[in-house]
């Protein structure tokens, strides 16, 4: 738990969004605001453990921060901090270091939590404050729900941090709406996996992929997952090449190659309309 409390100078060190909420009394100059954010306070623990050789470190915090208006709003957040080493160290695992992907994942786990992750997608974010390469703002429902991202490297420096620090800070009502799990049929036919390989523009983010593939099959797609990239020789500047894998599965009989060749040409036909993606030569 960190004070509410926090400098201006803390807040605009950052670039983080306000107005700042500022206070009559302060208890000294360096608590004059309430926080926008928990990641300052966040680091600042971080840090601190890090200075008594801790070098695995995962934090999180649950708490209030404040923007000033007319009148002034509070909201509940939850934000983490992480950094050091992928997994605790052990015998039969090498040793690397965190990556953006790893937090991501911890992400769509939670978010498995509330019966809809579908309506979640991470999408390029634009904060100062993020490293632009390794950074991602969060929908549900196409509403802003949060931010992911690895700190800039030059605020990472000010701040003093030795190693990359991965940070995520989600409004909470937002990702504690619940709905009641269903249960769907187990399909006792098999499934049929068809890989495409597509050259999208860099612009395209891999869930605008997905939501075109699963418009176009329905019921059907029961996963898309991406399994390569490839930027370079032979392809148009400002694009690269997705290659992805459709599993495609019914509950009610065995899918034919005529069934599967019609849904993967609906596939190619919706993200050439939805995406301007088209197959690779």
């Amino acid at each position: 738990m960190n004070f509410s409390f926090v400098a201006a100078e803390t807040l605009a060190r950052w670039g983080l969004p306000g107005p700042a909420l500022a206070l009559s009394n302060p208890l000294s100059a360096d608590l004059g605001v309430m926080r926008t954010s928990l990641l300052p306070g966040l680091i600042e623990s971080l840090l601190r453990n890090q200075a008594r050789q801790q070098e695995r470190l995962r934090l999180f915090e649950i708490g209030s921060v404040f923007f000033a208006g007319e009148p002034p709003r509070e909201a509940w957040q939850l934000a983490g901090v992480l950094s050091g080493s992928a997994h605790a160290e052990q015998w039969g695992e090498r040793k690397r270091a965190l990556d953006f992907h790893d937090v991501k994942g911890d992400l769509e786990n939670l978010f498995a939590l509330t019966g809809q992750a579908g309506e979640f997608q991470f999408l390029p974010a634009d904060a100062a404050w993020l490293h632009a390469g390794q950074s991602a703002r969060i929908e549900r429902a196409g509403q802003a729900v949060g931010v992911i991202g690895c700190l800039d490297p030059r605020l990472a420096t000010t701040l003093g941090l030795a190693a990359d620090s991965y940070v995520f800070e989600l409004d909470l009502a937002a990702i504690c709406r619940r709905d009641l799990p269903k249960t769907g049929e187990l399909s006792r036919f098999p499934s049929l996996r068809r890989d495409l390989a597509l050259v999208v523009a860099d612009a395209v983010a891999f869930a605008a992929i997905t939501t075109a593939a699963r418009a176009a099959l329905g019921d059907l797609l029961k996963e898309c997952v991406l399994f390569d990239e490839f930027r370079g020789p032979g392809l148009p500047e400002g694009t690269r090449s997705l290659a992805i894998g459709l599993i495609l599965q019914d509950t009610s009989r065995t899918l034919t190659e005529q069934d599967v060749d019609q849904g993967l040409q609906a596939v190619i036909d919706r993200l050439e309309r939805d995406t301007g993606a088209r197959l690779r030569g």
